[in-house]
């Protein structure tokens, strides 16, 4: 099968390893993602603490899961990156960060600071910052300020961040 297609005669199968509640709909490729060939993530989202978001986004970010990122983020989340005005909604959300991910992009999880008030939280982690908020099946990001780095390996063989996105060099 090449990347991005799926057998769907052995998802059963597939969930059955993870405990079998698997949602289905969440876990199918879709957007860039399928279009990219990038890995499916089969295993239920939903992080136990603000800490746990932020690892679960540096996972989703490594494997380019689109369906694990569009778990990490409320339906109504807004993002604010450098390169681009503020993207609203979960699913516009996943496709710039999987385009940011193609283009050599990167996300590691280091929280500096997190601040919690009942439902709510604020992280820091570097130059990110981001509110997230607990719902019923877990925490999810609701506003961030999230720019993937590029590695210096990733810049030689792609360009410049200007090079690769000249909206940055007007941030």
């Amino acid at each position: 099968m090449a990347g991005g297609e799926y057998d769907p005669a052995t998802l059963p199968a597939l969930a059955a390893q993870y405990g079998g509640d698997v949602d289905f709909e969440r876990t199918m490729p879709f957007g860039r993602a399928a279009r990219f060939g990038f890995l499916v993530s089969l295993l239920p989202a939903g992080a136990g603490s603000p800490e746990e978001l932020e690892a679960m986004l540096e996972d989703a970010c490594l494997l380019s899961d689109a369906p694990l990122l569009t778990s990490l983020f409320d339906d109504d989340a807004v993002l604010l990156t450098r390169a681009r005005s503020q993207i609203r909604g979960r699913h516009a959300i996943v496709d710039v960060i999987i385009d940011d991910l193609g283009r050599g992009g990167s996300y590691v999880a280091a929280p500096q600071l997190v601040m919690q008030s009942g439902r709510l939280a604020l992280i820091i982690s570097g130059e990110v910052t981001s509110v997230a908020r607990r719902g019923s099946d877990g925490w999810h990001y609701v506003i961030s300020r999230l720019d993937l780095s590029y590695s210096r390996r990733n810049l030689r063989h792609r360009g410049s961040p200007e090079e690769i996105d000249p909206d940055v060099a007007n941030a």
